[in-house]
């Protein structure tokens, strides 16, 4: 008598591109692989992903983030006085990541987890995946010359989005099916097209057209089994005061990303 072996399931992994606020966007899909029972193998980028493989589910995210003005009802802002490397120290933001994250390192993780960040003097990407999760989310986010670099192992570290927006790349080999969600958003002039930008909007704008365009030159070399890019107009990576509008934007697209999952057997 022979027995027909059932076909084996993939494994998915997921990549969540940096954005700011943008981010936040990530919810939508990751209470879709909720919904549909679905653990990715291993998690590349953002906050939001670390959050989650540190066993928050999409819908507690949500609750954490999803309304929250944080950059200023929570007081967040530690601006850095007299002749520093950014306009926020990031103090307390590391702080709010430690209690999110339960001051968990990498190994304590339900999800394998990789987080890219920069070299700033040497221009190269650092994956980091060991130690604190906390500290790594923290030099993940530093904007240049909105938050202040972070000192990790003697490397000054910058935003992992100058080198590496989408990083689909660094997910590990023994994932069958790679998944990225792209939340750079886009540039739309107003009306008139002319008005000229503040210089907040001048450095967010301007760090978010080199990572669109880094993401764009990696599309066309390699592109992940699913590529999923919600329309985001005109949303900078620090306008907190918009998340809850993320989470509305980002509805079309994670039903998108519902049905390209039921195209796959994934655990």
């Amino acid at each position: 008598m022979f027995f027909r072996r059932k076909k084996r399931k993939d494994k998915l992994g997921l990549a969540l591109g940096g954005g700011g606020v943008r981010g936040i966007a990530h919810i939508s899909f990751l209470k879709v692989l909720d919904e549909l029972e679905i653990k990715p193998a291993a998690i590349s980028g953002t906050s939001i992903g670390a959050l989650y493989a540190s066993g928050m589910s999409g819908k507690e995210i949500e609750g954490e983030l999803g309304s929250m003005r944080f950059l200023d009802r929570v007081g967040m802002v530690d601006l850095a006085l007299g002749r520093r490397s950014g306009l926020i120290k990031g103090n307390r933001i590391h702080s709010w990541l430690r209690e999110l994250t339960g001051e968990k390192s990498f190994r304590d993780l339900d999800i394998p987890l990789k987080v890219v960040a920069a070299d700033f003097w040497r221009g190269q990407p650092v994956i980091l995946d060991k130690g604190p999760v906390s500290d790594a989310v923290r030099a993940s986010i530093s904007v240049p010359g909105i938050f202040e670099p972070v000192l990790l192992e003697g490397r000054v570290l910058i935003d992992g989005g100058a080198v590496d927006p989408l990083p689909y790349d660094i997910l590990p080999s023994w994932c069958d099916i790679r998944a990225a969600i792209d939340v750079t958003g886009t540039k739309v002039p107003e009306e008139g097209g002319a008005e000229m930008p503040n210089i907040f909007e001048s450095i967010n704008s301007s760090f978010q057209i080199l990572e669109i365009t880094l993401i764009e030159s990696r599309l066309r070399a390699s592109k992940p089994d699913i590529y999923i890019k919600p329309v985001i107009p005109n949303v900078g990576s620090l306008e907190f005061s918009r998340a809850g509008e993320m989470l509305k934007a980002s509805g079309k697209a994670a039903e998108t990303f519902r049905k390209k999952l039921s195209g796959y057997r994934l655990r």
